[in-house]
């Protein structure tokens, strides 16, 4: 479980083929080394994955075949930035929404308005996804806690809400290249729909 409030900006050092497919990816990084061990969670773009390895400058998950088709890991390159934030724990601090780290779905940055102290952020998104998505919901957007203002059906596009102080370190808005993002959506809304059917 974690919060969507990104702890730090890692770098991919090393991205490895490994047996059926997968990915073994090492990131080099500092604040979520603190206290780390085999088997801790650690969400990359909002992607829950499993330390295997680590020293003092890096860690290493595994990316299965399913992990790359499902996210936008499989985008990601050797130097790339990513967002990093450990798993919650009984005394952390809840400041943003709780975030399970199963990808929904991707979309794309469509533009991004300053306002204030404030950031709007526009992102294009499949129909499918954009059904669980509600106006004052929240979702995360590679790993990041966004509130959720308008729904645009007819351009299957929303607009998202953040204060820029809790931006700083989000890795989509460093870089203008609108590339695929992942998104994870509200957990319950997605229980109430599968409940329905």
């Amino acid at each position: 479980m974690f919060t969507g409030l990104v702890e730090e900006m890692g770098k991919v050092r090393e991205l490895k083929t490994v047996e059926n497919d997968g990915v073994e990816m090492t990131i080099e990084c500092s604040l979520v080394l603190e206290g780390v061990q085999l088997g801790d969670s650690i969400a990359i773009n909002g992607t829950c994955l499993t330390v295997i390895k680590f020293d003092t400058e890096s860690f290493s998950v595994g990316l299965a075949p399913e992990t790359l088709r499902k996210t936008s890991l499989g985008e990601v390159q050797f130097g790339s930035s990513v967002n990093l934030e450990r798993s919650v724990t009984p005394s952390t601090r809840m400041g943003g929404h709780f975030v399970q780290g199963h990808v929904d779905g991707t979309g794309t940055i469509v533009s991004f308005e300053p306002e204030n102290d404030s950031l709007w952020v526009k992102i294009k998104t499949s129909p499918e996804l954009l059904k669980y998505i509600v106006p004052k919901g929240y979702i995360a957007v590679d790993g990041t806690s966004l509130t959720v203002v308008k729904i645009f059906w007819g351009s299957m596009w929303r607009d998202c809400f953040r204060v820029t102080e809790g931006l700083k370190q989000a890795r989509f808005c460093q870089d203008e290249s609108h590339e695929t993002l992942e998104s994870s959506c509200h957990q319950l809304l997605l229980r109430l729909q599968y409940r329905s059917l």
